[in-house]
């Protein structure tokens, strides 16, 4: 599924929000970014929970 520029937001399992671009996930770049917390601004690798909860989200938005 292709994105266009579309961000969706997740938390850790500390509760810290991650921001993830669904557009460079689909070129298989699996990274997010601390929006919150101790770590905000840091990049940081996704686990698989993480890139599957991203890309449903992003398939619910893309309904909308």
């Amino acid at each position: 599924m292709t994105y266009e520029d579309k961000r969706v937001y997740i938390s850790d399992q500390y509760e810290h929000e991650l921001e993830i671009d669904l557009a460079i996930m689909d070129e298989g770049i699996y990274v997010g970014v601390y929006m919150s917390g101790p770590d905000a601004g840091v990049e940081v690798d996704l686990s698989t929970q993480q890139v599957q909860e991203a890309r449903k989200l992003g398939q619910e938005q893309s309904i909308w």
